[in-house]
């Protein structure tokens, strides 16, 4: 904004003296040649720029006919060419008019004159925009000896050049001279002119900028009052040239977290100038985006959003869609849509920035290093770590040519590359980045710029991550010393870094030093945010393993629960599906840590009291990745009821306020001490709390009036009365959890057990990926050998501990997490194995299928949803069934073997529709010719037709090749069937992260679209609507991603059919044998049919049984054909 400012004044300042030269030299043509020169300052002051420009060369021209190439007025009307065009961003083609004119004042009045010297300052602000810093110092340094000479060293036109000179040093990164100029300047300016003279407006808002840079912002913000209070006196109160610093003091605000007053101030520069200067002057999108600010920094998305765009719109009609300024905006506009998790937007917005910098302003432009950098920190957020190496060295190359290596500039491109190793875990890179950073700041910052301290901090992490805690333990106090001179001891920044020293003697076993600064750290956390911030719960966490490392087990699990609750809280308050996971995997370890303490039972709880807590506990630990998809379903279930749309957005509004709230107040005590109003902390603190139980107000009118909308969505945990309430007799709930420490939950209606499991984790997760290893068929055609020991291993790590507590058990209702979630429970082997000699031997051995029915729950919280809310009307007809696609050229050889088809690469080239006003992303289309070229799956037409057959229902409910389409499923009202089929491809969480969702293949149209493109995504099942006892989805991997132990499997898609109305799901986890598919699925859906009381999962364990007994495939009996598929859901008995 100063450099908007100081370009205005240049440019009346210019037109002055040119005009004043005219006077003397004025002959044939002076009255059409002022007439135009007028005109060309009137349509600039407007904001149509293309239009001044054209008056500015008929000026030249006309001059040039009427009095000479060389005559003075000709340099003059150059010169205001230049001024033209550089505010159209056309800087390429600029030079040539400066230097001409600098020719004619040159020869016609001498090298030394003040003319030639406006002429070279005007030059040297083009070489400023375009980075070529050093040529442009020379050119100021030359006209300011000019200037000295002429009008002395204390003139006010002299102060004019030092406030160049300032602009060029503080690009350059010499802060402190930057600092010295900008002081000389407004001296001057003070003697010259007075104390209240609008000039000084210029150098207050100057200084103001620097310091606010260095964020000494209790020393920026009377600077800019005082300018305001000048040009108000001056000009009068609703003058367009107050929006400059109205944007500046607006800024400044923001910065400081004071954001009211930063809305006031950009709302009354936006007025002023829309007033003024009309609805689409550029310097109203200034305005635009400044307002955006305040607005991004509470996460108010939307409202900043359509700012940004309206600013945009107003860029590109008036300078046109490439000019560099666009793309400044386009950048703003990309942090809107990052900070909503849009990256798909992102990237292209960020390209297209990118694209119109390198065009416009060459490819060795510092501004395009910015583009680069940040296309750079989107791809290092994705884990696309090669691309965004490229892209920051190329950042790196251009700032170190073009504003030399010891630039601040080029610090800030080595620190955001060491941060992307240190989360890369190449901590010894890192390292060597941040000392290059840590050199080029001390070079150019003051010893108490915060930005020495946070590199100092990221230093000290960078070698504690490597285990040499004695270097970086005097970083680290270095650190917070610099940041407690900076920002005040009651800072954020402070706190954080007296953690991570605390961490450092923790690491070290130095505990006395550790729990001090612990203590320290929590107070400022607790000072500043108060007793119910996450900040606050890692510090507790944190100590709380220290006690426990001591032995200090009761003041270990006082503090952990103390965390707990506060994760707990936040979890339950929050707006959004998706804010509820980020505060539980924020929390994560601390859960563990907590699960680790009650073990231990310091207190010698009952063990009812210990069981109840920690199977809540383990709830929140495991709260999965399917949040995007539940807010989905919850998104459509809204629309289904007013009442129930409006107490959700209520709830949304609610959370949005508290976090600006929580942002707010983080911010204004975080100021320095000096500036800290500790009854605008409490107003704020009330506030929270009143925001906090208007939430929890809402949440009780939730569970109240929308209990299944609440328990689908929110995932609170139940406690071990509910759980125990829901169980039926001869079942068993088994949880695990896998981590630092192990544990298994048994909860039966009549008894709960909390167990250690002594495995190891990866030792477990090593065993599932041999045994699937042996689920496959090999290259020529025979199966693979089974392992029966590795089996056997996983029954006695996982199984064998909550035997003697099964007594009378015949269902299991598992709760897998991790590595478990790829395995099949029910070829777990129960005692040691026979030697398997034939494929017949496999009849003989033990497996747990024997002893046990086995189903899945996808969480602990789904048990309360399949067994109270999927209680519905059964459907009228039997059966509906969906495969054999149009995809492919060649049949697929195992059944459901997917090849190259991933989520990558039905995601590859994902087209979206964007809404033209707010440019949000509506949905995301699948590659269709990706799909297309998936494999055949002919035999899944014959499957269907057997289902259909046992379970007699009519050829017209099965949909084949074209009719398998997602037009027809959309279509169809799937509520009237009691079983449906898909037997096709699937794609699943986690193949990929940020792109996509799980889903299946069907027949892909000609063109994709929101409403066909041949991929039935997991939030467009939740929009079906079921009534179904089974969802069978076969020749497909669909209880897992890829086979992958611990990848996220079945969730996303189980969940978003068990929300549209389906209460089981029978998934795979691995490629199987048509020959096989064929008897099992139709078999189990047969014995269900006949006998429904005996439940989902004791058919389904029949239908295993028989098949490993089929007469004369003694090859079925190895696991690989019976044991592939799961029931998820409800598997239980119909009555008790």
């Amino acid at each position: 904004m100063i450099v908007s400012m100081q370009k205005k004044r240049t440019l009346t300042q210019s037109l002055t003296f040119t005009a004043a030269c005219l006077l003397v030299v004025f002959s044939v043509g002076a009255q059409n040649l002022e007439m135009l020169r007028k005109e060309t300052a009137s349509l600039y002051q407007q904001g149509q720029y293309a239009r001044a420009a054209e008056r500015a060369k008929q000026a030249v021209r006309l001059a040039e006919d009427t009095l000479g190439p060389d005559h003075l007025s000709v340099a003059s009307s150059l010169n205001d060419l230049a001024l033209m065009l550089v505010s159209q961003g056309q800087y390429a083609q600029v030079e040539p008019f400066y230097l001409r004119a600098l020719k004619i004042y040159e020869r016609t009045s001498g090298p030394d004159m003040t003319s030639a010297a406006t002429v070279r300052a005007n030059l040297g602000d083009l070489y400023k925009l375009q980075y070529r810093n050093e040529q442009a110092e020379q050119l100021y340094q030359q006209a300011l000896d000019v200037y000295e000479r002429a009008y002395g060293p204390d003139h006010p036109n002299t102060a004019q050049l030092l406030i160049k000179i300032t602009g060029v040093a503080f690009e350059r990164g010499r802060l402190i001279q930057a600092e010295a100029l900008a002081q000389r300047a407004l001296a001057i300016q003070e003697k010259a002119l007075g104390p209240e003279n609008p000039a000084l407006a210029v150098s207050l808002s100057n200084l103001a900028f620097l310091y606010m840079n260095q964020a000494r912002y209790s020393q920026a913000e009377p600077l800019l009052k005082r300018a305001l209070a000048i040009c108000e006196k001056a000009f009068g109160p609703n003058h367009p040239d107050l929006g400059y610093i109205l944007n500046n003091l607006g800024e400044l605000y923001t910065a400081q977290g004071e954001y009211a007053r930063a809305e006031a101030v950009q709302k009354r520069s936006l007025a002023l100038r829309e007033k003024a200067l009309g609805q689409e002057h550029p310097n109203v999108a200034v305005s635009l985006v400044n307002l955006a600010g305040p607005y991004l920094a509470q996460d108010q998305y939307l409202q900043a959003e359509k700012l940004f765009r309206r600013a945009l719109a107003i860029i590109e009609k008036s300078l046109g869609p490439t000019h560099p300024h666009v793309a400044s905006v386009l950048n703003q506009l990309a942090l809107a849509h990052y900070a909503q998790g849009q990256h798909n937007v992102v990237e292209a917005l960020l390209k297209r920035a990118l694209e119109i910098r390198e065009q416009a302003l060459g490819a060795n432009n510092p501004d395009l290093a910015t583009s680069l950098n940040n296309l750079a920190a989107l791809y290092t957020t994705e884990k696309k770590y090669v691309l965004a190496d490229e892209l920051r060295e190329r950042a790196r190359r251009i700032l170190n040519d073009a504003l030399g290596p010891d630039h601040p500039r080029v610090a800030e491109v080595l620190s955001d590359q060491a941060y992307q190793w240190v989360d890369q875990g190449r901590y010894a890179e890192a390292e060597v980045l941040y000392r290059q950073a840590l050199l080029i700041r001390e070079k150019t910052l003051t010893k108490k710029n915060f930005e020495l301290g946070t590199n100092l901090y990221n230093l000290a992490e960078a070698i504690g991550k490597q285990g040499r805690y004695e270097e970086a333990l005097p970083l680290f106090r270095q650190a917070h010393e610099v940041l407690e001179d900076s920002l005040g001891p009651d800072h954020a920044l402070v706190a954080t870094s007296l953690h991570k020293e605390a961490d450092l003697y923790q690491a070290q076993g130095d505990y006395a030093k550790a729990e001090a600064l612990y203590q320290r750290s929590r107070l400022v956390v607790e000072k500043i945010v108060g007793e119910d911030h996450p900040g606050l719960a890692l510090s507790l966490n944190n100590q709380a393993k220290m006690y426990r490392k001591q032995g200090r087990n009761v003041e270990a699990l006082l503090l952990a629960r103390r965390a707990s609750a506060i994760a707990r809280q936040r979890i339950a308050n929050g707006g959004t599906d998706d804010a509820a996971l980020r505060e539980a995997v924020t929390n994560r370890t601390g859960f563990q840590n907590h699960l680790a303490l009650l073990s231990l039972n310091p207190n010698q709880e009952e063990v009812d009291v210990i069981v109840d807590e920690s199977l809540q506990i383990v709830q929140l630990e495991q709260m999965s990745g399917t949040a995007s998809a539940i807010a989905k379903m919850a998104a459509r279930f809204a629309t289904g009821d007013d009442t129930l749309a409006g107490l959700i957005k209520r709830k949304q509004d609610a959370a949005e306020r508290r976090a600006r709230h929580e942002a707010k107040l983080l911010k204004v005590a975080s100021r320095p001490s000096a500036q800290r109003v500790v009854a605008d902390e409490q107003r704020i603190r009330g506030e929270i709390v009143s925001i906090s139980q208007e939430i929890e107000t809402i949440n009780a009118e939730l569970a109240l009036s929308f209990p299944q909308y609440q328990e689908l969505t929110r995932q609170a945990p139940l406690d071990l009365g509910r759980i125990r309430s829901l169980l039926k007799h001869g079942e068993a709930l088994l949880v695990y959890a896998l981590g630092e420490k192990n544990h298994l939950w048994v909860v039966r209606q009549d008894k709960a057990m909390f167990l250690p499991l002594s495995a190891d984790v990866n030792d477990v997760s090593a065993k599932v990926a041999a045994a699937r290893a042996n689920m496959m068929i090999d290259a020529n055609g025979a199966l693979m050998r089974l392992d029966a020991g590795v089996l056997h291993a996983l029954y006695q790590a996982l199984m064998k501990p909550a035997q003697p507590h099964l007594d009378g058990v015949k269902h299991l209702l598992v709760v897998p997490v991790g590595a478990l979630q790829s395995l099949s429970f029910s070829m777990l082997i129960a005692t040691p194995p026979p030697a398997i000699k034939t494929s017949a031997d496999y009849r003989k051995i033990d497996w747990l299928v024997k002893r046990y029915a086995i189903s899945v729950l996808p969480s602990v919280g789904s048990l309360q949803a399949f067994r109270q809310f999927s209680k519905t009307e059964a459907a009228r007809e039997p059966f509906v069934g969906f495969g054999d696609p149009l995809i492919g050229e060649t049949e697929g050889g195992v059944r459901g073997k997917r090849g190259s088809l991933t989520m990558a690469s039905v995601f590859r080239n994902p087209a979206t529709q964007t809404d033209a006003t707010t440019g949000a992303v509506q949905a995301e289309i699948a590659d269709v010719d990706v799909i297309r070229r998936a494999p055949r799956l002919p035999e899944t037409a014959d499957e269907l037709r057997a289902i259909g057959t046992v379970l007699k229902a009519g050829a017209d409910t099965i949909w084949l090749q074209h009719q398998a389409s997602e037009a027809t499923v959309k279509r169809l009202d799937l509520s009237r069937f009691r079983t449906v089929v898909f037997a096709t491809h699937g794609v699943m969480a986690g193949e990929i992260q940020g792109i996509g969702e799980p889903g299946l293949i069907l027949t892909p149209p000609a063109k994709g679209s929101a409403m066909d493109d041949g991929y039935l995504a997991a939030s467009e099942v939740a929009q079906l609507r079921l009534n179904a006892d089974w969802v069978v989805l076969s020749a497909c991997n669909t209880a897992a991603t890829d086979g992958s132990p611990g990848a996220e499997g079945f969730s996303g898609l189980a969940k978003a059919f068990f929300y549209s109305g389906a209460r089981s799901l029978l998934v795979s986890h691995w490629p199987v044998a048509s020959e096989a598919t064929v008897p099992l699925t139709t078999g189990m859906l047969k014995e269900y049919n006949v006998h429904p009381e005996q439940g989902k999962a004791e058919a389904h364990r029949k239908a295993m049984l028989a098949l490993i007994n089929t007469p004369n495939r003694p090859e079925y009996a190895h696991p690989m054909f019976w044991a592939p598929f799961v029931v998820v859901g409800e598997g239980g008995t119909e009555i008790e």
